[in-house]
């Protein structure tokens, strides 16, 4: 089923009543509902605000589970490894930014790092690293938190639900793993399935950056500005073992050295071939002044010209890190060869050698994917940050046929799906729509597809108005005249105002900007990424009237601020794709 209703109709409910009857009713049989959105923020305004009011009302009592992805949960195996090797862990600056994490550890009951508001995830991505529920990490039954696992427990939650939340991501994710998370259901739901096709291209995709390079390196071991890393930590309890014999000791400090060379070896070669690399795209392509976007878009192909330039280059960071992988594993056999409690610490510190050695292939085999670029069926693009510092370039090979790999991923494992978005029409017609995702290729079941007028009396509800004096978004007086704009509309009109930037570029700036300004004005100025968690942000902006708030990304969809709240909505750019960006380029030539 494919349903197009208007923002505010009812959507939510009118997916929600139903599936939860149907899924009581089959709840002898195992039955349940997926629900899919494409946020967190619409993830947890369904399972926050929506279920909770339908629970109150219907007469059959259900039980609903909100599902993200492992990285969202705690590990608590890690979480106690960490506290209890705290000098060996973590930095100075780590253990302060540690702090709002240790009270609510003992009282949360999801492990959910989004409960936590005082953390701000978006800045403490490295330390979150240290603390996170891996797979590769990940000793399952055999762990000693097993009972008390955040993660496990959501799981067998949702698998015991009758109606599961979940996201986009998650969910494509979930299907390249081979539903490893879900497992089997019969009914999914797809809120904001307008988003589905890009969603499911990331997840199905591959990318490959600087950082998945550094990343690997710096948690292995990095002597600047200190010694650290996994190895450091295996050295220092090895130096202070009594079980060890001496003999197996030498020996693997040994291979530990070698570890430790290739690792040092793999940064040199990262940093070589990233620096030229991003030297030449900025020569070549040129670097944005204009906040238009964060990064400049390259596609290429196979036999891609700087690839051949840097060949060189490439050859010795491939040998880099196959001899990286190499050397991990030499050490894996011999941690594993030991025999149990050999040294402190020993489990914990040999599963981060396999998650990383783990990880490391992983990035061997998308590297080597991404240079080829001959797959017919991808798309492949470079991404070159904006700012002229960062040698950060983003590698992207996306499958095309999305349509087929859905087709034979996805729909023959359900008996039910239903798209539903305030965006799926093109000129009143479903067609575009159902040949993106692959409903055009199901001929065995009745795909029905329809739309909804919206209650709403736009003429006396709402006022539109299309500004005709800024300048032209490219050149440099935009951001500027968009400033002024803002600060002469909240003049003038003192009520909640929010703003939908289209990057975080403009974001960032256009904070920078307006909070002296508003600071002075005694106006609160919020913004994405920089004035804590999104629930706390929204949560700000009911209470402050007069407020104003800076979105991008997923404060396009899902947020819900009722009222004289916010009554001033200020969008300076529409966020539309254009025919230049790689994957649309790639779809108008199939």
């Amino acid at each position: 089923v494919v349903a197009e209703a208007g923002t505010g109709t009812g959507k939510s409910m009118a997916y929600l009543v139903p599936a939860i009857e149907w899924a009581v009713k089959n709840r002898h049989a195992g039955q349940r509902v997926i629900v899919s959105t494409n946020t967190k923020n619409l993830q947890e305004q369904l399972f926050f605000k929506d279920l909770p009011t339908l629970y109150a009302t219907v007469e059959n009592k259900f039980k609903a589970v909100l599902l993200k992805g492992r990285y969202n949960y705690l590990c608590l195996e890690k979480w106690h490894t960490v506290l209890t090797d705290m000098n060996q862990r973590l930095s100075k600056d780590e253990r302060t930014r540690l702090l709002p994490l240790v009270y609510w550890v003992e009282q949360t009951r999801t492990g959910d790092i989004m409960e936590n508001a005082g953390f701000q995830l978006e800045r403490n991505i490295g330390l979150w690293e240290k603390l996170t529920a891996e797979p590769s990490y990940c000793p399952g039954k055999a762990c000693k938190y097993y009972e008390d696992c955040f993660l496990m427990k959501a799981r067998e939650h949702a698998k015991r639900a009758d109606v599961v939340v979940v996201n986009h991501a998650l969910l494509f994710a979930d299907l390249a793993s081979g539903r490893s998370t879900l497992g089997d259901y019969e009914v999914l739901v797809l809120d904001e399935a307008h988003n589905i096709e890009k969603t499911a291209a990331e997840y199905l995709g591959i990318r490959v950056n600087y950082w998945s390079f550094r990343n690997l390196y710096h948690r292995i071991y990095e002597e600047e500005p200190n010694k650290s890393g996994t190895i450091v930590q295996i050295e220092y309890r090895l130096s202070t073992s009594k079980n060890l014999e001496q003999d197996k000791k030498n020996r693997l400090t040994r291979l530990t050295q070698k570890v430790k060379f290739s690792s040092l070896n793999l940064k040199e070669k990262t940093q070589i071939f990233y620096n030229e690399f991003s030297r030449m795209l900025r020569d070549q392509y040129g670097s944005r002044e204009k906040p238009e976007k964060d990064e400049t878009r390259i596609r290429y192909h196979k036999n891609f010209k700087f690839f051949r330039i840097l060949e060189d280059e490439i050859d010795a960071l491939k040998k880099a890190l196959a001899r990286f992988i190499n050397d991990l594993n030499q050490l894996i056999d011999a941690l594993n060869n030991l025999d149990f409690d050999a040294f402190k610490f020993q489990a914990q510190l040999t599963r981060e050698v396999i998650s990383s050695y783990e990880r490391a292939t992983e990035l061997m085999e998308g590297f080597s994917f991404c240079l080829k670029g001959d797959e017919k069926n991808y798309v492949y693009w470079l991404d070159l940050p904006r700012n002229d510092w960062s040698n950060d370039v983003s590698m992207y090979a996306v499958p095309l046929n999305i349509d087929e790999l859905l087709n034979k991923m996805l729909y023959p494992n359900v008996e039910t799906a239903i798209f539903t978005s305030a965006t799926l029409a093109v000129n009143k017609s479903f067609d575009y729509f159902k040949s993106r995702v692959g409903l055009n290729l199901i001929k065995a079941r009745p795909v029905m597809a329809t739309a909804f007028d919206s209650p709403f009396d736009y003429n006396s509800q709402l006022l539109l108005t299309v500004t005709d004096f800024l300048p032209d978004p490219r050149s440099a007086e935009y951001p500027q005249a968009v400033r002024d704009l803002i600060i002469r509309l909240h003049s003038e009109q003192k009520r909640g105002l929010l703003i939908l930037l289209t990057n975080y570029s403009m974001l960032n700036q256009m904070y920078e900007w307006l909070k002296p300004h508003f600071d002075a004005q005694h106006v609160l100025l919020l913004a994405q990424g920089k004035s804590g968690s999104r629930t706390n942000i929204l949560n700000q902006f009911k209470e402050n009237r007069d407020s104003i708030l800076l979105g991008t990304d997923s404060f396009w969809e899902g947020i819900d601020v009722r009222g004289d709240a916010l009554e001033l909505l200020f969008i300076p750019k529409l966020p539309c794709d254009v025919p230049s960006e790689p994957g649309i380029a790639a779809r108008m030539e199939a």
